[in-house]
């Protein structure tokens, strides 16, 4: 095949993609398709291409700055359709590569990789490790202090001195005095306490199970337990929890830690 018929071809891709052809010229081309097996391959491939980079919903763009537009393509990229597609380009290009006995293949099987190369790069370039994210931003040494404050936070402060000095086991038989009683003043504190003391032993379905009451309390500190429970998940490296536990505490910007969540959300 001469270059002026591969140009040819690729007119008459370019023109079914763009859906610029006649009725008659569609029909004709789709049977041309039909049978000539390596056309048909090469459409399907330049298809699943277009579809992955530049089939984006992008009508809003001059409505909202580029930092929204931007996050908006990383968000849909991300979504398990376009994933999908870049599964379908990677499978492709494989498959033409072998064939290098025609040229076109060899080419679009390259703009396949590259494109791939450009989407992760351009639209996940702050993308770090789920151990690094946990490093980064676990704060299990930060709460909250009951050391000199009345009697009754004096005495649940013998409990926090247990937390600080390691003595988990003994932390926890502590804390549990305080967490059977919703009523109780110090209820969530007990909660939050126990949660990181099961943590810090590795009993990581206890904690989450003392985060969930401490959610379902309606103490000021409730969002507190999605916090610690993403945590636990980047610590255990649960992508679908995380995703989860992000996306639910981004739903509302007065969750503890919306800021910092936001900044999880974006290096994931």
């Amino acid at each position: 095949m001469n270059s002026n018929e591969e140009y040819n071809i690729q007119d008459k891709i370019d023109s079914y993609l763009n859906n610029t052809m006649s009725d008659q010229e569609q029909l004709l081309f789709k049977r041309e398709m039909d049978i000539n097996p390596d056309l048909k391959e090469d459409v399907l491939l330049q298809k699943s291409v277009s579809e992955t980079v530049f089939n984006h919903n992008l009508s809003h763009i001059e409505e909202v700055s580029k930092v929204e537009t931007l996050e908006n393509i990383k968000q849909t990229l991300k979504t398990e359709p376009y994933q999908n597609h870049i599964k379908t380009i990677e499978n492709a290009a494989s498959v033409y590569k072998k064939r290098k006995q025609k040229k076109q293949f060899l080419y679009f099987g390259s703009i396949a990789a590259a494109i791939l190369i450009f989407v992760s790069v351009i639209f996940f370039p702050k993308q770090q490790s789920l151990e690094t994210l946990y490093t980064d931003y676990s704060n299990w040494d930060e709460l909250t202090s009951y050391v000199e404050q009345n009697e009754i936070q004096n005495t649940f402060s013998k409990g926090e001195s247990l937390y600080n000095e390691k003595k988990y086991r003994e932390s926890i038989a502590f804390f549990k005095n305080y967490t059977t009683n919703p009523s109780d003043k110090l209820y969530s504190a007990g909660l939050l306490y126990l949660g990181a003391s099961y943590f810090k032993i590795a009993q990581y379905d206890n904690a989450i199970e003392t985060y969930n009451s401490l959610i379902a309390s309606d103490s000021y500190d409730s969002s507190r337990g999605h916090w610690y429970k993403l945590l636990i998940y980047l610590k255990l490296k649960d992508k679908d929890k995380i995703n989860t536990t992000v996306h639910t505490i981004l739903k509302d910007p007065n969750n503890y830690k919306y800021s910092t969540v936001l900044e999880i959300q974006n290096a994931l």
